[in-house]
This record gives C-alpha cells, structure tokens and sequence, in this order.
C-alpha cells in the first residue's frame, strides 16, 4: 500500500490548473484541472501519473516515517563539514517601516569585530569547503551595501585561493 507526503500542498492557480508542492523534496508539479480534482478527491490514479507522484516522493510506501527522514536530512546537513552558511545581521536600521516587521530599527550596525570573525572562520575552513552560502539579514541589508561588497570581496578572495 502507498500513502500521501504529509508534506504535500495542493494550490489552485487561476488557469483552472493546480501546482502540487512538496515541502520536504521540494518537487513541484503543475496539473490540470481534472487531475487537481482527482487528487483531491483520492480518486483512483493511472499507472502514468501514479510512477510520477511516486518518484518525484508526493507518494510514498506505506508506513514511511518522513518526521524521520526530515530529521536524518538535517543531520546529515548539520554534520557535512563541506558546506557552510552563514547569516549574517548587517544592520538592525530599515528605510521601509512595513506594518508585519518586528524590528526596532536601531541604528546599529555590524561591528568589525563580528565582520573580521565571519571572515576569519572562513578563511580557517576554506580549504574543506564546496559551498559557502552567505545570507544578509538585518532590518534592510542593501543600506549597508558596501558592507556586503567588502565582506564578499574578501570571502571570494579566500574561497578563489582555495578553490
């Protein structure tokens, strides 16, 4: 037997078309309308359709534990020394206001300390790394463009030394 992802999510477009989206693979598929409505229905589905949902994991054996695959992915990601991210607040000040943000759009920004840090432990690790991943956070990061154009600079330079 064979179950849904619990990490499905079936969003009907304006085209009478549906996308089914798996959070956890992060597979995507478009459908027609029909086939929106079959599936929403649990309705019987072709051997076609049926190898597709099942490869692409929007169907699964029954029984998969996919709490557990989330949590194996994480691990295996946490303890995988080759790929670093880091995200970095570069400033807490923002230029839009938008009604949803939390932020107390301080004035601060990231101190050098903290910059030459982030640069510093990449460096250490560069020789081990295949990806570097560097995420600019803070109220807007774009206020402090030269900030990230400087930080990228000197990360590029360590990375393109190392490969």
């Amino acid at each position: 037997m064979y179950q849904w992802s619990r990490y499905n999510f079936l969003i009907a477009e304006t085209d009478n078309s549906s996308l089914l989206y798996n959070s956890r693979t992060g597979a995507v598929m478009r459908l027609s309308k029909d086939r929106s409505i079959q599936i929403a229905n649990d309705a019987e589905l072709d051997d076609d359709i049926f190898s597709v949902l099942y490869r692409e994991e929007f169907i699964l054996d029954e029984g998969v534990d996919e709490v557990r695959l989330v949590e194996e992915f994480n691990e295996r990601a946490r303890d995988d020394r080759s790929k670093l991210s880091i995200t970095v607040e570069l400033t807490e000040a923002c230029n839009f206001r938008c009604s949803y943000c939390y932020q107390g759009h301080k004035k601060e920004n990231i101190h050098s300390d903290i910059e030459h840090g982030i640069i510093n432990l990449i460096a250490e690790r560069a020789t081990d790394l295949k990806t570097v991943q560097l995420n600019w956070f803070g109220g807007e990061p774009l206020l402090r463009l030269k900030d990230i154009r400087r930080i990228s600079a000197a990360v590029g330079r360590f990375l393109a030394e190392n490969g």
